[in-house]
């Protein structure tokens, strides 16, 4: 159930509301003011993945990287708001925005008070994400004038709480509006300069890729082999390198798997996560895939793929995270060696080729991706 707060002090609400504005003035102001080269080479590489993130509609993703930007840029206005957002608020906040705020009507039984008031909606966006998806505590129906109303079970004393708003999607489209006014901004400050390529005294991934693969994946290994040219940015490798191999073990399913296996890398409304990927392409190295890669793509590189996968997560959400020379320098023949073996099974693998009859592996991938 949201956890929900009935707020009857109108006048308190509102000042709290008028200074959420107030938060947002001064972090467009900011932003506006934001000229600083040093500032905005800092947060490049962050702000195309937000871009990114953002057409996607990955909206927790989207906060932490913001988050990271907020740090770099030391702004706290941004940096508290993405905090509420992803721990959730409180009724003692001093400011609370009004996208939270639902107008709404409850009953005892069938008797409806006589009057309407505001509630909040308090949770962490995560959670509210995860409620929209599994329609959890809640119901829609269309009411006599065709507007559609959300019916909520609020507690034993009520029998239901009618929200007069679509549902709790109005949460993600405030946040949602706010990350597009702040791309807008950042995105007219980028000079030109950051965007012409830059040649490299040496390559991480040395790896030449065909016109299919260079429009696929070019600019985002130009971004890693750039990176790796200065020792200050080696923390943003490791987010990087999981940001390909999770997109090309995500491609490669998408590609090879026969249609009615979609739900084994698309589940339900959205990509499975990489650590769920990584362990359905373990399963398939040495099944389907295998002749493909010939056993290259061992139980040591297998490893490798989990430690991207970990320090890219720590790469993004702690900022204090270090990478040095020595585990940049072990990491290179790896990546290159596992890219090359993924990047020809992506374009050698022949679409739908695999399909799974036996109802025993489907099962056994099936408790795999559920373990």
């Amino acid at each position: 159930m949201p956890k929900m707060e009935f707020y009857s002090k109108y006048e308190e609400y509102n000042k709290k509301n008028e200074k959420f504005n107030k938060i947002l003035k001064e972090i467009n102001n900011y932003l506006f003011n934001l000229d600083n080269s040093d500032q905005l080479e800092k947060i490049y590489l962050f702000f195309i993945d937000l871009k990114e993130n953002y057409l996607k509609e990955n909206l927790i993703d989207c906060l932490y990287i913001l988050k990271h930007i907020a740090e770099l840029l030391n702004f706290k206005q941004l940096n508290n708001w993405i905090n509420f957002e992803l721990n959730g608020y409180n009724y003692k906040c001093s400011y609370i925005p009004q996208y939270r705020r639902y107008l709404a009507v409850y009953f005892f039984g069938d008797i409806q008070y006589s009057f309407r008031d505001d509630y909040l909606i308090l949770d962490p966006i995560g959670e509210i994400l995860r409620r929209i998806e599994n329609k959890e505590d809640y119901y829609t129906e269309i009411d006599n004038d065709e507007r559609l109303i959300v019916f909520q079970i609020y507690d034993k004393n009520v029998d239901k709480l009618v929200i007069f708003c679509s549902n709790l999607s109005q949460i993600v489209y405030g946040i949602m509006s706010i990350l597009s006014r702040f791309i807008w901004i950042v995105d007219s400050k980028i000079p030109i300069k950051f965007e012409k390529e830059i040649p490299f005294k040496k390559k991480y991934i040395k790896i030449n890729l065909s016109n299919s693969l260079s429009n696929l994946y070019g600019n985002l290994i130009y971004l890693i082999n750039l990176v790796a040219q200065k020792t200050k940015s080696y923390n943003l490798i490791p987010f990087l390198l999981r940001k390909l191999f999770e997109n090309l073990i995500y491609q490669i399913f998408q590609k090879t798997l026969n249609k009615k296996h979609k739900d084994f890398y698309f589940y339900p409304k959205r990509p499975r996560g990489f650590s769920k990927l990584i362990k359905l392409f373990n399963y398939f190295r040495n099944e389907e895939l295998l002749e493909y890669h010939n056993g290259a793509i061992d139980d040591d590189l297998m490893q490798f793929l989990k430690l991207i996968r970990s320090k890219g997560n720590l790469a993004v959400h702690q900022l204090l995270f270090e990478i040095n020379d020595e585990m940049i320098n072990t990491w290179e023949k790896k990546t290159n060696n596992l890219l090359k073996n993924l990047f020809f099974i992506l374009e050698n693998v022949p679409k739908n080729e695999i399909l799974i009859d036996d109802e025993e592996r489907i099962e056994k991938i099936e408790n795999i991706l559920n373990d």
